[in-house]
């Protein structure tokens, strides 16, 4: 039992010090635009992923709390291409008139989300040590879409639970990049405009997801430091 606490403690000794930031002087501030692919998962396109990309853009503020933690606000705009798949595209005659549903559905979305960041290696911009990390992420975003199509336009608001990981990279002194994959699951079943028959294929999408392959370029600068302030990041080489 002894060999089992000290087994335990030593575990988690590891796991604190993994967890806590290294001691900060300064604080980072990034700015930068962000390249994208949005995808639409949901009723139309139960099960595949990465498929129907369509050229997005976007930007990005990012603040770094320490090493490890980073805080952003993200503008993202989508150009969405909503396209079924050939199965579900077999069962739409069942419905009646085939033309009932035109595809794809382009659908234009504005995405404004805040996100939690953790970097698992220690990460600045502009360091020649700590100058890649992998990272996961989490946080809430807001968005509205619309879609002019025959018969109906399609339009909404609605918020959006956005999760995902990726890589950051230091590219110079004051430059970096990020790549990283995103889920969105919206609170909305309606972005696809066919959420009316969407009980009947009977795929378990109760709510549309769109995700993205997203590239960013930032550029770093320090936020003007105050006097006797012990908060922000140490500047290591």
């Amino acid at each position: 039992m002894v060999k089992v606490n000290n087994v335990l403690a030593m575990f988690l000794v590891l796991a604190f010090s993994f967890l806590m930031p290294k001691s900060v002087s300064s604080q980072i501030m990034e700015v930068g635009a962000t390249g994208s692919l949005p995808y639409y998962v949901g009723d139309l396109n139960p099960n595949k992923h990465f498929s129907d990309f369509q050229p997005s853009f976007g930007g990005v503020l990012r603040y770094y709390q320490n090493l490890r933690w980073a805080f952003r606000f993200q503008y993202s705009h989508y150009n969405l291409q909503i396209q079924p798949t050939d199965e579900i595209i077999d069962q739409m005659p069942v419905y009646g008139d085939e033309t009932q549903f035109q595809f794809p559905i382009n659908q234009r979305m504005n995405d404004f989300a805040l996100l939690a960041e953790f970097n698992f290696f220690d990460y600045w911009t502009g360091s020649k040590k700590d100058y890649v990390t992998p990272y996961i992420f989490a946080g809430l975003s807001c968005f509205n879409y619309a879609a002019k199509e025959n018969p109906v336009e399609v339009r909404g608001f609605d918020f959006s639970l956005p999760f995902g990981a990726g890589v950051k990279y230091s590219v110079a002194k004051r430059l970096g990049m990020t790549l990283e994959w995103r889920m969105n699951k919206t609170f909305n079943d309606d972005i696809d405009n066919v959420n009316d028959i969407s009980d009947d294929f009977n795929f378990g999408y109760d709510n549309d997801w769109i995700g993205t392959l997203e590239l960013s370029i930032v550029y770093s600068f320090n936020l003007p430091k105050k006097v006797n302030c012990n908060s922000g990041i140490t500047i290591r080489k």
